[in-house]
């Protein structure tokens, strides 16, 4: 596992909450967050993870979004 969204344990969490909802019922939000299957230019991996908002700062961005915090 190295961070990879597609098929990652973000997706499989997301996977397994939906199918604990009774039929009818509404989803819950999940959002998947990790690194794309599309190329990826060479930088340091420090880099690289704060461009995909995957760093300290941008994991708590992306909390503040999603709790409605931002």
């Amino acid at each position: 596992e190295d961070g990879i969204r597609d098929g990652g344990i973000g997706m499989a969490a997301a996977d397994a909450i939906a199918h604990r909802c009774p039929p009818g019922t509404p989803q819950p939000y999940v959002e998947v967050l990790g690194v794309p299957t599309e190329y990826i230019s060479q930088a340091k991996p420090d880099a690289i993870l704060r461009s995909l908002g995957l760093d300290a700062d941008g994991l708590v961005a992306t909390v503040s979004r999603l709790t409605g915090r931002a």
